[in-house]
């Protein structure tokens, strides 16, 4: 502050000068992983539609049968593995 005392007229200058308009922020973009992440979620879920189709587009209706076949293919038998 001695400089202050020294220039009182410097120091107002500055310390009353108008503050620069401060940039909007730019939109957060998503780190690597998480597009990685997004990526690969993405890809499996387009791999499972595909399967659905697939095991439909062959009998053409949605039955229970279809619905156990998919069940099974996507979440596993539900039966112990030993």
């Amino acid at each position: 502050m001695a400089l202050a005392t020294a220039y009182p007229v410097a120091a107002a200058t500055v310390r009353d000068a108008p503050r620069a308009e401060a940039r909007p922020a730019a939109p957060a973009r998503p780190g690597f992983f998480r597009s990685l992440l997004d990526a690969m979620v993405e890809s499996r879920r387009r791999q499972a539609d595909a399967e659905i189709a697939r095991l439909i587009g062959r009998n053409g209706r949605l039955t229970d049968e279809i619905e156990r076949k998919i069940g099974e293919r996507m979440f596993g038998s539900g039966r112990p593995l030993l």
